[in-house]
């Protein structure tokens, strides 16, 4: 420990400690004080540290030596003050460490003024290389300062580890250094780092070339002192422009923005590096500085060879003296100061060889660290690279499958609506077959009405042929009355039979005469025998009988009735004979405005529903009433004068994607003429149309159908307008037609 200020012991001091003898006291710190002693057996001056306490030691000031016993014992380095031997749990704590006669870098700047810009960069590597061996460790000193450093010939080392922490150990407890060299998340009760360090190193080399503390100096208590850490109000005016760049970044305010230690290394070897080498480590230091650090040697020295030698020093002989003039000596003592100083250089030469191969390794280090961090940065970019084209390929791959499916659906959807249509072509097929059948039945059941009806005729006009015959035969006009008409017709009979070939009767029979008279007549020369010989009763009724005497009988049976059937209308008869289901090539032209202008005035023959052809309707049904109404749907009627009836066929549009429609926009607004047909590449359209649209797809309405269904992927900009069609059970998409 420090070395010239020592002080005889008092009555309160003990005078051994374990196995060590008390000399002297050399200094006295807030909670505890330092000894310097000698082992119970002989051997070389110690320094003794033990706790402040009256009576008995509390336990939580035990269990805070102990740890710092266990600190010390843990960073056992050639850049620190060894801990030799150590009692937490004795009566009252010890522990020794190496007595090291140097003065403190406070000692320093306050006897012999601050360090010169040229001198502070190999005096900071020192103890950057010092700081490295304790974080090596695992340990976090948390009081670096201008006392806690001493700089002996050799280089500088780090003393009192009373409120260092391990890295690996948790503290609650608030415990802050000497307030204008602490760093503000210290000052600000957070935890403390290994950067908490580098700014107390900052503030510790600011001391150096400034001589006082980065902060403004006033006569403010200590409460005010730590507002102004926390706060981070510096005042770095008097630095010198040479030393600005390796202090200021120490100093800055978030632990994060403050240099590594091996990077604090590296920059104070070279900027060492650039003053003139092939000096030894005393001569970069002032004579001022030298001298000091030489009396403090020597002093140490002294006490060490005559322990009497100190007891008659009083307090205001505790400084440090340069050394006397120099005087004779003999070979011995010379001999002696030779190997001292052989043996110094060589130490130095050793420390700054190894702080060389210490900044090498450190330059290395982070060459290969940034290797590391090029190389991950490399692979991560890779890594994220092939992120992106795998994300890439799989959003390639999910919007193909996307299309692969849409177009499958599509196609299941077309093909769903070509067997729809072809079952509706069988059923229109079939029920056309059962008209034409019926048709047919009725046809034949018209012409065997006629047929009948024509019979009827005939036969009425035979019968009435027939009672105008037997009218005319009958004569019932003539008024023949009594036996005597009875007596005629016999005769006739008579007559007649005979004239049939028969063998007649005979003459003598008096019944007959008559009858034997008309056969004479008949075969006879003279008539008027026939006529003598029916005088008795008949007189001329008999001559008569020819009926050349007669009256004409005029005929009436009423004329047959006669039917006009008027001529087939044309129109009409291929009205009726547009087959249900079918589909017809007829469009809307546009033309009519408000009214439907057919392309054709008479249906055309039908043609395929599921041909490629831009204006197709399809005949659901015929009917002399009304036809369903919606989007896509129209009927087209005809009135025949002849017939007095209407035939109307009720027809549903066929979209097809890729043709195009006539539009009518207005500002954003744009309505279809759902029934038109038109060349998309039209360069006029008939008013009130406005716009050529095209079908840019026809598919099967999902639930809440809108016109974002019709967008083709997420980079698909196209402005669609939607419509749905087929009772809502198709959405059809549209875009103005854009030529190109």
């Amino acid at each position: 420990m420090a070395g010239i200020g020592i002080r005889p012991l008092g009555e309160d001091d003990p005078r051994r400690l374990g196995p060590y003898r008390l000399l002297w006291r050399l200094t006295t710190g807030g909670m505890g004080r330092i000894y310097l002693a000698r082992p119970q057996r002989e051997g070389p001056l110690v320094a003794v540290k033990t706790l402040l306490a009256e009576g008995v030691v509390s336990e939580p000031d035990r269990k805070r030596f102990a740890r710092e016993v266990d600190l010390a014992r843990r960073v056992d380095s050639s850049y620190t003050a060894r801990l030799l031997d150590a009692d937490a749990r004795a009566e009252r704590p010890w522990m020794a460490i190496d007595y090291v006669p140097a003065p403190s870098l406070g000692d320093l700047v306050r006897a012999a003024g601050p360090l010169p810009p040229e001198a502070l960069p190999w005096l900071a590597a020192g103890t950057v290389q010092a700081l490295l061996a304790l974080h090596d460790k695992g340990v976090v000193h948390r009081d670096v300062k201008p006392q806690n450093i001493l700089l002996p010939l050799t280089g500088p080392l780090v003393i009192d580890f009373g409120i260092s922490h391990a890295i690996d150990k948790t503290t609650t407890s608030l415990t802050l250094g000497t307030i204008d060299y602490t760093s503000p998340e210290q000052a600000l009760g957070r935890r403390s780092t290994q950067a908490s360090d580098v700014f107390s190193l900052g503030a510790t080399l600011f001391h150096l070339a400034v001589g006082r503390a980065p902060y403004p100096e006033t006569d403010d208590g200590p409460l005010q002192r730590l507002a102004r850490v926390q706060a981070g109000t510096l005042d770095l005016s008097g630095l010198p422009p040479a030393l600005a760049p390796l202090i200021h970044p120490t100093l800055a305010a978030e632990p994060e923005a403050r240099p590594t230690l091996g990077e604090l290394l590296v920059r104070f070897i070279d900027e060492a590096d650039r003053a003139p080498a092939a000096r030894g480590a005393q001569h970069r230091l002032p004579v001022r500085w030298t001298a000091l650090i030489d009396a403090y040697e020597a002093h140490g020295r002294a006490l060490d060879l005559d322990e009497g030698g100190a007891v008659a020093m009083a307090d205001e002989h505790t400084r440090p003296l340069p050394p006397p003039a120099p005087t004779l000596v003999d070979t011995r003592e010379r001999a002696a100061r030779r190997e001292r100083e052989e043996q110094a250089r060589q130490a130095r030469e050793q420390r700054e060889r190894e702080l060389r191969e210490l900044a090498a390794a450190t330059r290395a280090k982070a060459a290969e660290a940034e290797r590391q961090r090029r190389a991950e940065q490399e692979a991560a970019e890779a890594a994220a690279a092939a992120e992106a084209a795998r994300k890439r390929a799989e959003r390639e791959k999910a919007e193909r499958e996307k299309a692969e499916r849409r177009a499958a659906e599509q196609r299941r959807a077309e093909q769903r609506r070509a067997e729809e249509l072809a079952a509706e072509r069988r059923a229109a097929e079939q029920k056309k077959a059962e008209q034409r059948k019926a048709d047919q039945r009725a046809a034949e059941r018209r012409a065997a009405a006629a047929k009948s009806k024509q019979g009827e005729s005939v036969s009425g006009m035979l019968l009435a042929v027939v009672l105008l015959v037997a009218l005319v035969a009958w004569h019932p006009w003539t008024g023949h009355h009594g036996s005597g008409s009875t007596a005629g017709a016999t005769g006739n009979a008579s007559a007649n039979a005979f004239s049939s070939g028969g063998s007649g009767l005979s003459s003598d029979d008096p019944n007959t005469g008559n009858a034997g008279a008309a056969s004479d007549s008949t075969g006879g020369d003279d008539a008027g025998t026939a006529s003598d010989g029916g005088s008795d009763d008949s007189g001329g009724s008999v001559g008569s009988s020819d009926g050349s005497d007669g009256d004409t009988v005029p005929d009436t049976t009423p004329p047959a009735p006669t039917t006009t059937t008027p001529p087939p209308d044309p129109t009409e008869e291929a009205f009726k004979a547009v087959p249900v289901g079918d589909c017809l090539p007829v469009y809307d032209t546009g033309r009519g405005g408000s009214t439907i202008a057919w392309s054709a005035s008479v249906p055309p023959s039908p043609v395929s529903c599921s041909g490629q052809w831009g204006g197709l309707v399809q005949v659901t049904s015929r009917t002399s009433g009304s036809c369903p109404s919606g989007t896509g749907k129209s009927s087209w009627s005809y009135y025949s004068a002849s017939s007095g009836d209407t035939t109307r066929l009720c027809l549903t549009r066929v979209f097809l994607p890729h043709y195009c429609l006539l539009g009518t926009q207005s500002g954003d607004s744009i309505s279809i003429g759902p029934m038109t047909a038109v060349d998309c590449t039209a360069k006029q359209v008939p008013v009130p149309y406005n716009q050529v649209m095209w079908i840019s797809g026809v598919y099967r309405a999902p639930s809440g159908a809108s016109a974002n269904n019709c967008v083709q992927g997420a980079s698909d900009r196209t402005r669609y307008w939607a419509w749905l069609v087929n009772d809502g059970s198709t959405l059809l998409c549209t875009t103005i037609y854009q030529s190109g």
